[in-house]
């Protein structure tokens, strides 16, 4: 949750800033949201994979 406010703070911070900090900053912030939500996501799916395999 908490990579989930940052990442969305970076994405503000860098829509907010100017010049072309401002555009790698909301980019660094796209894919560092993209991948917690990706995780939020495929980890609970995975470890439910595991655990019916191992049965």
């Amino acid at each position: 949750m908490i990579a989930l406010v940052l990442a969305c703070a970076l994405v503000a911070l860098g829509v907010i800033g100017y010049g072309t900090v401002g555009i790698w900053m909301a980019a660094a912030g796209g894919f560092a949201l993209f991948i917690v939500i990706m995780m939020m996501t495929v980890m609970p799916l995975l470890l439910k994979m595991e655990s019916a395999l191992a049965r």
